[in-house]
Protein backbone atom coordinates (compact mmCIF):
# COMPACT_ATOMS: atom_id res chain seq x y z
CA UNK A 1 0.00 0.00 0.00
CA UNK A 2 1.39 3.50 -0.68
CA UNK A 3 1.13 6.18 1.88
CA UNK A 4 2.17 9.19 2.44
CA UNK A 5 4.22 10.12 5.94
CA UNK A 6 2.08 13.07 8.47
CA UNK A 7 4.88 13.02 10.39
CA UNK A 8 8.45 11.71 10.59
CA UNK A 9 8.49 7.78 11.60
CA UNK A 10 11.57 6.23 12.37
CA UNK A 11 13.19 3.70 10.32
CA UNK A 12 10.60 4.56 7.44
CA UNK A 13 10.81 8.00 6.04
CA UNK A 14 9.87 11.44 7.16
CA UNK A 15 7.34 13.69 6.42
CA UNK A 16 5.82 13.89 3.34
CA UNK A 17 7.68 11.15 1.80
CA UNK A 18 5.75 8.78 -0.22
CA UNK A 19 6.36 4.70 0.58
CA UNK A 20 5.16 1.61 -0.23
CA UNK A 21 4.43 -0.50 2.97
CA UNK A 22 2.93 -3.86 3.79
CA UNK A 23 -1.02 -3.41 3.91
CA UNK A 24 -1.15 -4.70 7.52
CA UNK A 25 1.32 -2.09 8.77
CA UNK A 26 -0.93 1.06 6.90
CA UNK A 27 -3.94 -0.33 8.37
CA UNK A 28 -3.11 -1.75 11.64
CA UNK A 29 -0.27 1.13 12.71
CA UNK A 30 0.06 4.06 9.96
CA UNK A 31 -3.05 5.36 9.23
CA UNK A 32 -5.10 4.66 12.93
CA UNK A 33 -2.44 6.61 15.07
CA UNK A 34 -2.21 9.66 11.97
CA UNK A 35 0.95 9.10 10.99
CA UNK A 36 0.03 8.42 7.56
CA UNK A 37 -2.56 8.71 5.17
CA UNK A 38 -3.24 6.79 1.73
CA UNK A 39 -1.31 8.11 -1.00
CA UNK A 40 -3.94 8.88 -3.50
CA UNK A 41 -3.77 11.20 -6.83
CA UNK A 42 -5.20 14.00 -4.59
CA UNK A 43 -3.39 13.81 -1.32
CA UNK A 44 0.11 13.74 -3.27
CA UNK A 45 -0.59 16.72 -5.12
CA UNK A 46 -2.04 17.98 -2.13
CA UNK A 47 1.41 17.57 -0.08
CA UNK A 48 3.29 17.95 -2.82
CA UNK A 49 3.81 21.77 -1.86
CA UNK A 50 4.47 20.95 1.94
CA UNK A 51 7.26 18.73 0.75
CA UNK A 52 8.95 21.08 -0.82
CA UNK A 53 9.09 23.83 1.63
CA UNK A 54 9.58 21.03 4.37
CA UNK A 55 12.89 20.52 2.65
CA UNK A 56 13.73 24.13 1.85
CA UNK A 57 13.09 24.69 5.72
CA UNK A 58 14.95 21.63 6.47
CA UNK A 59 17.97 22.69 4.65
CA UNK A 60 18.20 26.12 5.94
CA UNK A 61 18.07 24.88 9.48
CA UNK A 62 21.05 22.21 8.55
CA UNK A 63 22.54 25.50 7.82
CA UNK A 64 22.16 27.26 10.78
CA UNK A 65 23.02 23.96 12.64
CA UNK A 66 26.49 23.69 10.72
CA UNK A 67 27.29 26.95 11.67
CA UNK A 68 26.79 26.25 15.49
CA UNK A 69 29.59 23.68 15.48
CA UNK A 70 32.00 25.99 14.74
CA UNK A 71 31.59 27.71 17.91
CA UNK A 72 30.93 24.45 19.90
CA UNK A 73 34.63 24.31 20.56
CA UNK A 74 34.82 26.60 23.53
CA UNK A 75 30.76 25.66 25.08
CA UNK A 76 30.50 24.25 28.91
CA UNK A 77 27.50 22.93 29.84
CA UNK A 78 26.47 21.87 33.47
CA UNK A 79 23.76 19.94 33.80
CA UNK A 80 22.85 18.07 38.00
CA UNK A 81 21.76 15.23 38.97
CA UNK A 82 20.62 12.85 42.06
CA UNK A 83 23.83 10.45 42.42
CA UNK A 84 25.44 8.34 45.27
CA UNK A 85 28.52 8.49 47.14
CA UNK A 86 30.25 6.74 43.69
CA UNK A 87 29.21 9.06 41.58
CA UNK A 88 26.47 7.03 39.38
CA UNK A 89 23.54 8.84 38.49
CA UNK A 90 20.05 7.38 39.72
CA UNK A 91 18.53 8.73 36.20
CA UNK A 92 20.55 8.73 33.27
CA UNK A 93 21.01 11.93 30.92
CA UNK A 94 19.65 11.71 27.50
CA UNK A 95 19.79 13.67 24.62
CA UNK A 96 17.03 15.63 24.79
CA UNK A 97 18.12 16.84 28.22
CA UNK A 98 21.69 17.68 26.66
CA UNK A 99 19.53 19.55 23.80
CA UNK A 100 17.79 21.57 26.02
CA UNK A 101 20.59 22.76 28.25
CA UNK A 102 23.04 23.66 25.34
CA UNK A 103 20.11 25.32 23.73
CA UNK A 104 19.68 27.44 27.66
CA UNK A 105 23.07 28.21 28.64
CA UNK A 106 25.12 28.69 25.52
CA UNK A 107 21.87 29.83 22.99
CA UNK A 108 22.34 26.90 20.78
CA UNK A 109 19.08 25.19 19.79
CA UNK A 110 20.45 21.83 18.86
CA UNK A 111 17.92 19.08 17.95
CA UNK A 112 18.48 16.15 20.22
CA UNK A 113 18.52 14.04 16.97
CA UNK A 114 22.14 15.55 16.18
CA UNK A 115 23.58 14.90 19.62
CA UNK A 116 25.84 11.53 19.48
CA UNK A 117 25.96 9.31 22.59
CA UNK A 118 27.57 5.86 22.80
CA UNK A 119 25.12 5.70 25.64
CA UNK A 120 23.22 7.51 27.96
CA UNK A 121 25.44 9.61 30.71
CA UNK A 122 25.25 7.77 34.29
CA UNK A 123 28.42 9.26 36.04
CA UNK A 124 28.85 12.43 37.55
CA UNK A 125 32.05 14.55 35.86
CA UNK A 126 33.32 15.99 32.63
CA UNK A 127 31.73 14.29 29.34
CA UNK A 128 32.63 15.35 25.46
CA UNK A 129 29.67 15.21 23.62
CA UNK A 130 30.09 15.11 20.01
CA UNK A 131 27.24 16.89 17.90
CA UNK A 132 27.52 15.88 14.13
CA UNK A 133 25.26 17.04 11.01
CA UNK A 134 25.98 15.84 7.95
CA UNK A 135 29.29 15.10 7.51
CA UNK A 136 30.45 17.96 9.63
CA UNK A 137 31.04 17.39 13.39
CA UNK A 138 31.77 19.59 16.74
CA UNK A 139 31.96 18.97 20.53
CA UNK A 140 31.71 20.32 23.66
CA UNK A 141 32.12 19.79 27.51
CA UNK A 142 29.14 18.58 29.74
CA UNK A 143 29.91 19.01 33.14
CA UNK A 144 27.48 16.53 35.47
CA UNK A 145 27.81 17.66 38.99
CA UNK A 146 25.87 15.87 41.61
CA UNK A 147 22.84 17.71 43.47
CA UNK A 148 23.21 18.15 47.19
Amino acid sequence: MRVVLLEDVPSLGQKYDIKEVANGYARNFLLPKGYAHMATQAMVARFANAKKKSDELSAIRVKELESYLEKLSGVTVTLSGKANEKGHLFAKIHEKEIADALSVQADMPVDAAFIVLDAPISEVGEHDIKVKVNEKEGDFKLVVESEK
